[in-house]
């Protein structure tokens, strides 16, 4: 079986271990990258089957990367879900916008965040 590529893209490693240890190994691998700048590196390097991306990031913000992302024919494809503690509606619209298939906030349910895992990758 292969396993499903996920990249956790957040400046709180804390974050990438909460998901990791959620995540059924057998299913999944996970890797991590502290900002939008080394996320999209690894993108490019590991080409991730879905991005799990902050938006409040140093070095380029997870909007920005995001963009870049899409606007890259060799990522343009990777799903993406926006982690944050941004939940106002505004941010909802604008992860849309700048190209997430969901906006999820912070703290947020493992098990729904697995499920709209799930439900994205049996779209593609």
């Amino acid at each position: 079986m292969k396993r499903t590529k996920v990249l956790v893209v957040d400046d709180h490693p804390h974050i990438f271990s909460i998901i990791e240890m959620a995540m059924d190994k057998t299913r999944y691998m996970v890797y991590y990258a502290k900002n939008g700048l080394e996320g999209i590196s690894k993108s490019k390097d590991i080409h991730p089957d879905i991005i799990l991306m902050d938006i409040m990031m140093p070095e380029m913000d997870g909007y920005t990367a995001s963009l870049k992302l899409k606007e890259d024919p060799e990522t343009s494809g990777i799903p993406i879900i926006m982690l944050t503690v941004r939940g106002e509606k505004i941010y909802k619209m604008v992860s849309q916008t700048m190209g997430a298939m969901f906006h999820m906030t912070k703290p947020f349910d493992p098990e729904e965040l697995e499920n709209k895992i799930k439900s994205i990758l049996n779209l593609n």
